[in-house]
């Protein structure tokens, strides 16, 4: 419902000279998903008639916006999310250290080459970014809530097993299961 009347007078009744600004925090197709609490759109003020005291309605028209500016607009949050959090480029990185490693039994042995190299690298960085951009989803519409401190105690224990496995290999060709399941 992008086009509607609010009629909001719990405060400005009482208090005439009140006035309430209302906005918009999220706004899928027009891009617009305020985690960061600075992107409210202002879409207009309730406020009383000055002559008959009267609250005024707002009609409020949000228009334009599409499915493809709210995929940017996701997309770009998700970019500044992975961007701004160096636990997971931490994460990443420590799986990534190995990538170009052959494993032999309970310890990396030579370089495996240029091509394998690079797909490893592809795998796993694409297992974690499709990973992680499920669980962002999942926690952006709500579908799933788990309190913050067992995340980042996960989240550190993840970084903790991946070092660990940078320096002798404990899931070697796993990495790219781990990297999606870790997100």
């Amino acid at each position: 419902m992008r086009d509607f009347t609010l009629q909001y007078d719990a405060i400005v009744r009482e208090v005439k000279s009140h006035s309430v600004l209302v906005s918009v925090r999220r706004d899928w197709e027009r891009g617009l998903n305020n985690e960061g609490g600075d992107e409210d759109v202002e879409v207009g003020v309730i406020r009383a008639d000055p002559q008959s005291g009267q609250v005024l309605q707002l009609p409020v028209n949000v228009e334009g916006g599409s499915a493809w500016q709210g995929f940017i607009g996701i997309f770009k949050l998700g970019m500044t999310h992975i961007a701004e959090g160096t636990d997971h480029l931490l994460f990443l990185l420590t799986l990534l250290l190995p990538a170009p490693l052959i494993a032999l039994t309970r310890r990396w042995g030579g370089f495996g080459g240029t091509r394998r190299s690079l797909l490893n690298i592809l795998k796993i960085t694409t297992a974690f970014t499709v990973g992680h951009s499920l669980t962002l989803i999942l926690g952006t519409l709500r579908l799933v809530n788990v309190p913050d401190q067992p995340i980042e105690a996960l989240i550190a224990v993840s970084i903790l097993v991946s070092a660990i496995h940078a320096l002798c290999p404990i899931f070697p060709g796993r990495e790219l299961v781990i990297a999606g399941d870790s997100a």
